[in-house]
């Protein structure tokens, strides 16, 4: 399988695990669209600059730079309209959507006790109520087509509560073989899994399947 001419959209591109995924995808063939609400980048100073750094430009422009095909387009996911706009300009400019990665979500440092409630609410609208949202709208053309991978992003937080708050703390790169597996993988092929990045070629993915 390959990734070759495929359509991707991934959130959360601007960095981190998102740009590399952008990377990974690109350089398996596939046309990625960047998206997050990052156009500005703000990151110098802060404590991980390295992979806090970036906008969805730079992502696109790597991919470019490297003879792949990207575009940026702004979304903020906790928007309704920005999230129906995402999907109708990758659909406008590419025609199709063959690989959804929801990737975008943020942290949510506090006790219960203390918890903000606009944070709370940022934290659900990101993290919960966006993924459902791509789906909502990206489906209907992917059903269309007969054909199409989706998957989502979580934390070891989704497994295991770190006291006070969620963290995030893989580094980027070495989600890139797992999410090119899982961009290739089909309905008859994989499906309703959650399933840990570290565990990829030993319980999951290619090696494993081979086992079986």
């Amino acid at each position: 399988m390959t990734l070759r001419d495929k359509v991707a959209l991934v959130t959360g591109g601007s960095r981190g695990i998102g740009r590399a995924i952008c990377l990974g995808f690109a350089e398996q063939g596939a046309w990625v669209v960047v998206t997050s609400r990052t156009e500005v980048d703000t990151a110098a100073g802060a404590e991980f600059a390295t992979y806090a750094a970036g906008t969805i430009h730079d992502t696109a422009q790597m991919i470019q730079a490297q003879g792949g095909s990207a575009v940026g387009i702004k979304c903020d996911v906790t928007q309704v309209e920005d999230i129906r706009h995402l999907v109708e300009a990758t659909l406008t400019h590419f025609e199709r959507i063959d690989i959804l990665v929801h990737n975008a979500g943020i942290d949510c440092e506090s006790s219960v006790v203390d918890l903000d409630l606009d944070l709370l609410d940022r934290c659900l609208a990101v993290n919960v109520r966006a993924p459902l949202l791509l789906c909502k709208f990206a489906l209907p053309s992917m059903l269309a087509q007969r054909s199409g991978a989706i998957f989502c992003i979580t934390s070891g937080a989704a497994r295991g509560y770190r006291p006070g708050r969620v963290g995030y703390s893989v580094q980027p790169e070495a989600i890139i073989p797992a999410a090119v597996w899982l961009a290739q993988q089909t309905a008859t092929s994989f499906t309703g899994q959650v399933v840990e990045r570290a565990d990829f070629g030993v319980t999951w993915g290619p090696e494993a399947v081979a086992t079986v």
